[in-house]
């Protein structure tokens, strides 16, 4: 019986889960159906962040870019370039079905769809700036 559980401990590991979906390795469960990233950054005017599978680019709308932007806890500060590792990441999602679960901020944090994944719409009207957080749902990619 033991050599039994071994066989199938090393076929597991090796192969991945019995039921063929992406595995965590730690644990053999699957995956979640969605990854999420997570947006944190000070907003004080408007603009827009476009996703797609290639690139990150902030689009600047009125009065000040934001700051302290940080993309799953890693800042993201220089705007002509990418956030570390998104090319690698957005090769395994579904950008278009991208979709907000938490919110927070005084004004808008929105996302639409594109064809080519989705813009994040950050807009704060009032007097002064405000912290904005956004919780975003990506499924992955078949």
């Amino acid at each position: 019986m033991l050599k039994v559980g071994l066989l199938l401990a090393v076929s597991l590991a090796v192969n991945g889960c019995a039921t063929g979906k992406k595995c965590c390795v730690a644990t053999h469960a699957p995956e979640p159906p969605e990854k999420l990233l997570h947006f944190a950054g000070t907003v004080d005017g408007s603009g827009r962040i476009l996703f797609t599978r290639d690139t990150v680019r902030y689009e600047h709308k009125f009065w000040t870019a934001p700051w302290n932007i940080t993309l799953n806890g890693v800042a993201w500060s220089n705007f002509d370039e990418n956030p570390a590792g998104w090319t690698e990441l957005s090769s395994e999602l579904d950008l278009r079905r991208a979709h907000i679960t938490e919110r927070t901020g005084r004004d808008v944090i929105a996302l639409d769809p594109t064809a080519d994944g989705f813009d994040l719409y950050l807009s704060d009207t009032p007097s002064g700036a405000d912290d904005y957080t956004a919780t975003i749902a990506i499924p992955w990619a078949k």
